[in-house]
């Protein structure tokens, strides 16, 4: 059975009136290796913060490893355990 490490449901995000990530939704599995090819750098930084911190959505849920960590409007910018690799 797969464990599921981090589940991102219907994130929506907006900066300065504007929505930055609109209904983004993803899944990690244990032992998968994810890479994630954008058409456009629009909103990659966004997704990106949200994965490393708590920070405050307009729409949707965060949970690692099926514990809730954000939801709408109470991110409390706490940083969860990432490992970030760059994209160098």
């Amino acid at each position: 059975m797969k464990r599921e490490i981090l589940r991102m449901n219907h994130i929506t995000c907006l900066d300065d009136g504007s929505p930055v990530l609109e209904h983004f939704s993803m899944q990690v599995f244990e032992k998968e290796i994810y890479g994630i090819l954008c058409l456009e750098y629009h909103g990659i930084e966004k997704m990106v913060e949200l994965i490393c911190w708590n920070r405050p959505i307009h729409n949707g849920q965060v949970l690692f490893q099926e514990k809730l960590v954000n939801r709408v409007e109470e991110g409390n910018h706490s940083r969860n355990r990432v490992a970030l690799i760059g994209q160098k």
